[in-house]
């Protein structure tokens, strides 16, 4: 498959002498969703916009389609790439609809009124996104993560076939999180590109056909998520310890290992400094095996009978030793 995207010895800096990235190669494939992983200041954002073409590396050059990005016009980049910024700041007063609207102008251009599927589509999409009724509320009144949905309706309304995205759960709860990742599912399976940075390897793991952890400005990681986002990866990126707990049907999720640990301080009555002093390791050494449909079976940590038991596989240190035997315990 040729590269939709291709980085090729790209080196960027704001500073003479201080690379922020170097030396960088990437290819990002047409029709897949590509999440990028990385500590902040690690140069994700500041990658995106290379590929964007906001910014133009010092040395080595991008190309998409095939052509070098220099030779596109702002306006036939905007048909084709659409983009939704980490923040962005409202100067006038424009209504929710306004806003999604502009997605638009790549299409009609400047000073041609909106017709009225335009604005059909514009509405399809807030609808889409469960912020239809904001649609005549003023866009500086809502709240940072009702923007940034406003912000996703506007990209979807731009038609173009590739999304890059720079942390575009990072204002939304819970809910608006899970919506906004269906929607990058149901844009990869429209056949449509899309690479995002975020700062959640469980939404990665989730929707994303291949991830790049990226540290320091150097890729340290490039492929399956499944494969490179593992115990030993996410400590090199955040140095912070992570178990990788497993569904029995291949799915995973990160837990994070919190110093104190918060079982064990209350019952032991003093300071631990982690979990190798913990006064059960033994229930830490390995993550929960989740059954897929454990969360629909009456109380959180009990099984169909109303128990306490669960079933506990170790997923392996670093995510190379592989699974050991199961137990059981209450």
């Amino acid at each position: 498959m040729s590269a939709l995207f291709a980085l090729e010895g790209v080196t960027f800096a704001y500073r003479p002498h201080h690379p922020v990235l170097e030396r960088l190669d990437l290819l990002l494939e047409p029709g897949r969703v590509t999440a990028l992983l990385g500590p902040n200041g690690s140069g994700k954002s500041t990658l995106l916009r290379l590929v964007l073409g906001i910014l133009r590396p010092a040395r080595g050059r991008v190309c998409f389609a095939g052509c070098d990005l220099r030779t596109y016009s702002a306006k036939a980049l905007a048909r084709r790439v659409a983009y939704l910024p980490q923040n962005h700041r409202a100067v006038f007063a424009f209504s929710v609809l306004e806003v999604v609207l502009l997605g638009r102008l790549p299409h009609v251009g400047f000073g041609v009124p909106f017709g009225r599927r335009d604005r059909a589509l514009a509405l399809e999409n807030l609808e889409r996104l469960g912020i239809a009724r904001l649609a005549d509320v003023p866009y500086t009144e809502i709240s940072g993560g009702e923007q940034q949905l406003t912000l996703m309706a506007r990209a979807m309304t731009q038609g173009a076939d590739v999304f890059v995205m720079d942390e575009p759960e990072s204002a939304l709860d819970y809910g608006n999180q899970i919506r906004l990742l269906e929607r990058v599912a149901a844009l990869a399976e429209a056949g449509c590109t899309v690479f995002f940075s975020t700062h959640f390897p469980d939404h990665a793991l989730r929707v994303a056909h291949r991830a790049v952890l990226l540290r320091d400005g150097v890729v340290r990681g490039d492929g399956v998520p499944v494969e490179v986002i593992n115990e030993g990866s996410l400590a090199g990126l955040y140095d912070v310890e992570v178990r990788l707990a497993a569904f029995e049907d291949g799915r995973r999720v990160c837990l994070p290992r919190l110093r104190p640990c918060l079982e064990c301080k209350p019952k032991a009555g003093r300071e631990y400094a982690g979990f190798s002093q913990c006064a059960h390791p033994g229930d830490h050494d390995g993550p929960a095996r989740l059954e897929p449909d454990a969360l629909g079976r009456g109380a959180a940590g009990q099984g169909p009978d109303g128990g306490k038991t669960k079933t506990v596989h170790d997923t392996g240190r670093g995510g190379d030793d592989g699974p050991a035997a199961a137990r059981s315990h209450r």
